[in-house]
């Protein structure tokens, strides 16, 4: 009976050691791959851009069939990567005459250190490095950045750097698809509580993406693609989460001195993730006569161009980057106009 109840400790005891590992891991400090030092050039490559400290991003690219009449770097959302991006999102651009390139940006799809947290210094630099080559290799070509969540708050620090810089006109306008501007004290408890407990017991313990109950978008074809996507992060770590956050405040921060260039702030009333209330405050330090405009899509969710009336966007974005500073023929600055002025539209419809 003694060596019985042995036995069954002895198997309890195996049972849980994969939880326990996994708790002993996921309890250890949030973790930042960060930037390393700098060892080369940055420089294109087949198939990948090489960065500064050596990284290889995989490099994405589509082509309309003539000649492109502006060139347009995009940079992916969180948990996404390049080639979704130009499968799911660019084809009405490039069909509007656009070269539109993408990278997998760290942490993200083949590209180094896979689901961990970048940093925000590496994921400004890597974008600016991408800007100055592209620039470089065609200057003549117009060249318009696009971010999308993520890669819109990547974007928005990009510019503030190049502002900085003195190099403004490297880029010819600036598209951010739902950038975000609330931090983790603004977000609904019920999302806040779980993810600051997960951020400071468990940071490298993974969940799911939530995205199908998040009301990230009303095309679920494309949403379905995106969760059986290989490439696609499926189990996201708090610590990325947080280290987004992050980026969150410090684009927020920007925004009084903005913007680098004419700018297009694209959002979508029926988006499920974003903090509407802090969105509205932080857009509001947008300074007066700048080169930024707010475009609200009543129809729209968080992924504006897999939504099903991307169209309507994806016509916006092809005049802007014809003519940055004529109105979007969709007349959403109106409705943005007036939701930042009503302080609130989102559910607009539902």
């Amino acid at each position: 009976m003694a060596r019985h109840h042995a036995t069954r400790r002895v198997g309890a005891r195996r049972r849980l050691a994969p939880l326990l590992f996994a708790l002993a891991l996921g309890a250890c400090g949030a973790e930042v791959a960060g930037l390393g030092p700098p060892v080369t050039a940055p420089a294109f490559e087949t198939g990948s851009l090489r960065m500064a400290d050596g990284a290889r991003l995989p490099l994405r690219e589509a082509a309309p069939d003539g000649p492109p009449r502006a060139q347009l770097l995009a940079l992916h959302g969180m948990a996404s990567h390049a080639g979704f991006f130009l499968a799911e999102s660019a084809p009405p651009l490039v069909a509007g005459g656009l070269r539109v390139l993408a990278y997998d940006q760290r942490g993200h799809g083949n590209a180094p250190s896979r689901g961990i947290f970048a940093g925000e210094a590496a994921l400004v630099s890597d974008a600016i490095a991408a800007i100055r080559l592209l620039r470089a290799r065609d200057p003549g070509l117009p060249l318009f950045v696009i971010g999308e969540s993520l890669g819109a708050n990547v974007a928005l620090l990009a510019a503030d750097r190049l502002r900085a810089t003195g190099e403004t006109t490297l880029v010819d306008g600036w598209i951010l698809l739902v950038p975000g501007l609330y931090t983790l004290d603004e977000m609904r408890p019920g999302r806040a509580g779980p993810l600051r407990l997960a951020i400071a017991t468990m940071p490298r313990a993974g969940a799911g993406s939530g995205a199908p109950t998040l009301g990230v978008t009303d095309n679920h074809e494309s949403m379905a693609r995106a969760e059986a996507d290989p490439l696609a992060l499926r189990a996201i770590r708090a610590d990325l989460v947080a280290g987004v956050l992050g980026m969150h405040g410090t684009s927020r921060a920007t925004l009084h001195r903005c913007c680098a260039g004419p700018t297009l702030f694209l959002f979508g009333a029926q988006d499920g993730v974003t903090e509407e209330a802090a969105t509205i405050l932080a857009l509001r330090t947008l300074p007066p006569g700048s080169q930024a405009r707010t475009l609200l899509y009543p129809d729209g969710w968080h992924v504006l161009l897999r939504d099903l009336q991307r169209d309507t966007v994806a016509r916006d974005i092809l005049a802007f980057t014809g003519n940055p500073t004529a109105p979007p023929p969709s007349g959403t600055d109106r409705t943005g106009q007036a939701w930042l002025a009503q302080g609130r539209g989102f559910g607009m419809g539902r």
